[in-house]
């Protein structure tokens, strides 16, 4: 199988720093165009009286945020060589829209850092990379670092 359109999956933390450097190592040993995407989801804030979503103001500050690291993010991958640089920020629960989004953008291969943790924390948190690997139509790279 040809490796012809890869996405990174950013948080921007160290970890997706070093999933970028391999995504782009890809990109451009492969020519494969790399989409850099980034999802985030509304805070909620539990009260006794129910659920409270953060405001507009809170949800623009946020967008604008994840919107400049992304930006950020692609001109460095594009200085580091990567092909095709797209970038996209989503909204919604991280695995399931990194998932759904290189579904819908025919990814052959995703990249996604891995906050290695272990143990209990990570059968009480969760992570976001398992339940890629678990859920993606495609190979995924989790990069450990």
């Amino acid at each position: 199988m040809r490796i012809k359109r890869i996405m990174l999956a950013t948080d921007f933390s160290t970890q997706a720093r070093h999933a970028l450097d391999y995504a782009v190592e890809l990109s451009a040993r492969l020519h494969a165009p790399l989409l850099m995407v980034s999802a985030f989801q509304i805070p909620m804030y539990p009260l006794p009286e129910g659920a409270f979503v953060a405001g507009g103001p809170a949800i623009a500050e946020i967008l604008d945020r994840v919107s400049s690291d992304l930006a950020a993010e692609k001109k460095l991958a594009i200085e580091k060589g990567a092909q095709g640089v797209e970038s996209l920020v989503v909204e919604g629960a991280p695995a399931n829209e990194i998932v759904r989004v290189a579904k819908e953008h025919h990814v052959d291969l995703i990249v996604i850092g891995s906050h290695g943790r272990g143990g209990l924390s990570r059968a009480i948190l969760g992570s976001v990379a398992d339940r890629v690997m678990r859920t993606a139509h495609c190979p995924v790279m989790v990069v450990a670092h």
